[in-house]
């Protein structure tokens, strides 16, 4: 698709020439999802510069988590996801706040598209077994058939579950419901 558009740009030819949604959309879309990102991470850099010195405590030397994530009903999500730790808490009930960056595959009933995530997620616990939440937005895009017109691109993601992470080991399992990932199940490795 890059390439395409590259070729189109660079060759001479207009946005009304290239098939699909045309550049100009695209530019939207990307500008759309960029000011989310920036207003999401600015929210979570007042929630890291309210926290208090006694209340954040760094016993979890894992802070990077990589899993891959398989969701189904109604639809089927596959994806691989980085989670970095900001807020790692030992006197509350919430035990840590994550950011998620996510990419992968959502597919339905009427196709298949790519989908790039960017959440929070908000773990309570202080043991190995956790209770996780998740809230954010998920770009959801088609390299192959840009000419699927539809009203909006960005959807909510939005998620609850049991998470298992001891705070020193490296295996991490997921699973909940939530969307655009419906009932899902997630292992991975804590680094």
């Amino acid at each position: 698709m890059i390439i395409e558009i590259y070729t189109y740009v660079i060759g001479g030819g207009t946005p009304t020439t290239m098939p699909g949604r045309g550049i100009e959309t695209i530019i939207n879309h990307m500008r759309i999802l960029i000011i989310a990102s920036i207003i999401f991470v600015a929210f979570e850099i007042m929630a890291v510069c309210q926290a208090t010195s006694d209340s954040v405590f760094s016993v979890n030397n894992k802070k990077n988590v990589v899993y891959g994530t398989l969701g189904l009903y109604p639809g089927t999500a596959c994806n691989i996801n980085y989670e970095r730790q900001i807020i790692h808490s030992v006197k509350y009930a919430l035990s840590s706040i994550n950011i998620r960056l996510g990419f992968g595959l959502y597919g339905d009933l009427t196709g298949s598209e790519n989908m790039f995530l960017l959440s929070s997620s908000f773990i309570f616990g202080q043991g190995s077994g956790h209770f996780e939440t998740g809230l954010g937005a998920a770009y959801l895009f088609d390299i192959v058939r840009m000419n699927y017109d539809k009203k909006t691109d960005i959807i909510p993601s939005i998620n609850a579950g049991y998470r298992f992470q001891k705070k020193t080991g490296q295996f991490v399992f997921r699973t909940g419901i939530g969307w655009p990932e419906c009932i899902h199940i997630s292992l991975g490795l804590a680094m």
